[in-house]
């Protein structure tokens, strides 16, 4: 499938980025009340998290900028499938609406394995990525998206917000992605 080529044929020059499977210890939970003045006000995500009482709603937070190999939006903290061995992580992850991070972003791969449902995104700086393949989630990008490669918008459960400039090779929108 498409996702694990790109995975598999990820430019090798960026080596040096942090291991995906480290983001679950990279990443602070916390209720969305102590970082709302971090998110945009007219983001669906702000709009839906202020609905819900106090801590009900968490955030997985990162605070600088982050490089990692890849971000799997649909499940960022851990694979569904190793769910049972890690079973603590799992719940922490369903525990949290989107990631927020406060710097630049750079990894090789942003994606979401299931464009039917994802964890939103908000990162306050720069994001550099190889290949961005999204799809169920609301991401919001504060400054500038470079992406090198492709960057594709699929299903109607979705939404991309880019406060500065767009810089791809090769830009797909498909079935209505907005």
């Amino acid at each position: 499938n498409l996702f694990d080529f790109i995975l598999k044929n990820e430019n090798k020059k960026n080596t040096h980025f942090t291991p995906a499977s480290e983001l679950k210890n990279l990443l602070k939970t916390v209720p969305f009340n102590e970082v709302k003045h971090l998110v945009p006000e007219d983001s669906w995500l702000y709009k839906e998290c202020s609905k819900a009482t106090e801590n009900e709603m968490m955030v997985h937070f990162y605070e600088g900028d982050l490089e990692i190999d890849y971000i799997d939006l649909a499940q960022p903290l851990i694979e569904y499938e190793r769910r049972n061995e890690d079973y603590e992580t799992y719940l922490r992850e369903q525990t949290g609406m989107f990631l927020l991070i406060t710097g630049h972003l750079k990894a090789n791969n942003l994606f979401s394995s299931n464009d039917d449902g994802a964890f939103g995104l908000v990162v306050l700086g720069d994001v550099e990525v190889q290949n961005m393949v999204i799809g169920g989630s609301e991401i919001h990008i504060l400054q500038d998206l470079k992406v090198s490669d492709l960057l594709w918008g699929n299903y109607n459960h979705g939404s991309l917000y880019v406060a500065c400039e767009i810089f791809a090779r090769l830009i797909l929108m498909t079935e209505e992605y907005g």
